[in-house]
């Protein structure tokens, strides 16, 4: 494991920040789409945390561009399952999306960070 891969780190957070904010937010439209916002922060944050974590431990090349991908789903989800009424669970999408998509996009230029 290398403790310097702090980029890792801040995806694994990011990922564990999706999956306990639905708990800690409100929420106030209808249950189907606040179950809808719900599954899908705890599914893909899931995903995005054990990605992070696996990268810790066994760095792999395709790990970026999934977790890219995953960002990205993340950032772009509220609109397209019709959730973005809900500002709380939206702008928690967009900004662990976003961090999630710039540190994947960082890693995989980051030729020390392959090497690692």
């Amino acid at each position: 494991m290398n403790d310097q891969r702090w980029q890792d780190w801040t995806t694994t957070i990011a990922g564990l920040w999706l999956v306990i904010s639905p708990f800690l937010l409100p929420a106030m439209g209808s249950a189907a789409l606040e179950g809808l916002a719900f599954w899908n922060q705890i599914v893909f944050g899931l995903v995005i945390m054990v990605l992070g974590l696996a990268a810790l431990y066994a760095y792999q090349v395709w790990e970026e561009p999934v977790e890219a991908l995953l960002g990205l789903w993340v950032v772009v989800s509220p609109w397209v399952l019709g959730f973005a009424g809900l500002a709380a669970f939206t702008l928690t999408n967009v900004i662990a999306g976003l961090v999630v998509l710039a540190l994947a996009g960082w890693m995989t230029f980051d030729k020390s960070h392959h090497a690692a």
